[in-house]
């Protein structure tokens, strides 16, 4: 399904008069073409939406912070992971252990 909708964008951006469109513009695009039973979603997920075209989160990559002293994990943050591949460890507050605590990278 991915697919066919990455072919449908890249064909929209190739002619030549591509349309003004954002992400609610692609759903209703993708819904007209593939038909209501065919999205299942208001806004298709698509790599390419995120990564080719509109340049969005091209380099970054969303990491997870856990909790060095209970283990729990309690954030999301973006990552450049070419710029930065080292793990990241900030020092956040950990609502379980109701203390500033050491928060590290996990996969």
């Amino acid at each position: 399904m991915s697919c066919r909708i990455d072919s449908i964008v890249c064909n929209l951006m190739t002619c030549s008069n591509p349309p003004d469109f954002h992400f609610a513009g692609v759903a209703q695009l993708v819904e007209h073409v593939l038909g209501k039973d065919g999205v299942t979603g208001s806004i298709p997920v698509s790599s390419l939406l995120f990564d080719g075209i509109l340049g969005i989160n091209k380099m970054r990559e969303i990491i997870t912070l856990e909790c060095t002293v209970c283990k729990n994990r309690n954030y999301t943050t973006k990552k450049n992971k070419k710029k930065h591949q080292d793990k990241l460890e900030l020092k956040k507050y950990c609502r379980f252990c109701r203390k500033h605590a050491p928060h590290k990278e996990i996969k």
